[in-house]
């Protein structure tokens, strides 16, 4: 875990939410029983830990000094900062990629909820399509709604569609979570993922500097995301395979394309 984090920053995520994760089972479990398991957490803990605070102290800090100084990217820094707008970013793309795997879960919005939860996406479909054209990011999301500029008005409504979509599932999934909560807190793999995701957007109110959040920084955790979709929609149906596969040859084409 520690040795992740000094591949790729963002990784950092793993850390707080495996100490939360190791205090919540700790908890469960029982104060007193569990002392040999609470010290071995601890240290693996601690171990985690000893490969970033290397890294902090070779660079001087969290971000690399290339990243820091603008040497790494022309145009691109990065640093510790506070940034209020990236998380609301990073919750967008979180929310897009979890459409995929959670689709279903907007057939099982109940009736009383589904025009709130409508209007909610429509308006914000329409705002973002008027005023949100900085949430998005370099990456494949972005490339589709220029595609679909080349129609008169076509990224306006490609983009706008996406959002209410993105709102209408996540209110959703949203719901799904909340019903099934109980379940959900009786499955280690699922709270860990949720609290892995919930530090990895945290974790972005930290990145200061003016580096776009790129696609690839979400599907780092993108099987932090299929457990949570699978813990509360176990069942595979040929419509969720079907989009899956979908999605593995779009970014099949989406590797190759630049190959040849």
């Amino acid at each position: 875990m520690g040795l992740a984090v000094t591949c790729r920053q963002y990784n950092l995520a793993l850390l707080p939410a495996a100490a939360c994760f190791a205090i919540y089972q700790w908890r469960k479990h029982g104060f007193g029983k569990e002392f040999r398991w609470l010290v071995s957490a601890i240290l693996s803990l601690i171990l985690a830990a000893a490969p970033i605070l290397f890294m902090v102290f070779a660079w001087k800090g969290v971000s690399s000094p290339g990243m820091a100084n603008g040497m790494s990217y022309e145009n691109w820094k990065a640093g510790v900062g506070l940034n209020l707008f990236r998380p609301l970013v990073t919750s967008f793309y979180t929310c897009v990629y979890l459409i995929p795997p959670t689709f279903p879960a907007m057939q099982r919005l109940k009736p009383p909820q589904r025009l709130p939860a409508f209007l909610a996406a429509l308006i914000g479909g329409l705002s973002a399509a008027l005023f949100g054209a900085s949430l998005l990011q370099p990456g494949p999301l972005l490339s589709l709604i220029h595609s679909a500029s080349r129609v008169p008005g076509g990224d306006f409504v490609a983009f706008g569609l996406i959002v209410s979509v993105t709102i209408f599932n996540s209110i959703a999934l949203g719901s799904l979570l909340w019903k099934e909560r109980f379940t959900i807190l009786s499955n280690p793999h699922a709270i860990l993922s949720v609290l892995v995701v919930a530090f990895f957007i945290a974790e972005q109110l930290g990145v200061g500097g003016n580096l776009p959040l790129y696609d690839r920084y979400i599907l780092q955790f993108a099987p932090f995301l299929g457990v949570i979709a699978f813990a509360v929609l176990p069942k595979l149906t040929y419509s969720r395979v079907a989009c899956l596969v979908v999605l593995s040859i779009v970014s099949h084409f989406i590797l190759w394309r630049n190959a040849f």
